[in-house]
C-alpha cells in the first residue's frame, strides 16, 4: 500500500484523498494548514504529525495496520465529494 505524507494544503489534500489513499498530514503551517489537518483528522480522513518523531512513528503504524488505513480511505469516501470539479467547471460553464 502506498502512503501520502505531506503537508496540509487544502488542494493538495484534497487530491490525495480523492484518490483515497491513506494519508498523513506533517508538521502544518498555523493557520489555514492547520485548520486543514484538524478537520481531515477529526473526521478520522488523514493522522496529524506535529514533530518529525510523531511522522515516523505514525508512519510506522499506518504501514502495518491495514485496517487503520481502510478506516481512513473509507473516511474519505465519505466526506469527500468527488463531483466537486465537474459541477465548478459546469456553473463556470453557464450562461
Amino acid at each position: 500500500m502506498r502512503l501520502y505524507s505531506l503537508n496540509p494544503g487544502g488542494l493538495t489534500s484534497t487530491e490525495v484523498a480523492t484518490f483515497v489513499k491513506p494519508l498523513i498530514h506533517t508538521m502544518p503551517i498555523p493557520g489555514c494548514e492547520n485548520y486543514n489537518a484538524e478537520y481531515f483528522s477529526k473526521k478520522k480522513m488523514s493522522i496529524k504529525c506535529n514533530t518529525l518523531n510523531e511522522v515516523v512513528k505514525n508512519t510506522k503504524i499506518l504501514l502495518k495496520n491495514e485496517q487503520l488505513q481502510k478506516e481512513l480511505m473509507q473516511n474519505q469516501i465519505k466526506y469527500i465529494n468527488r463531483d466537486t470539479c465537474d459541477k465548478i467547471a459546469e456553473l463556470i460553464l453557464e450562461d
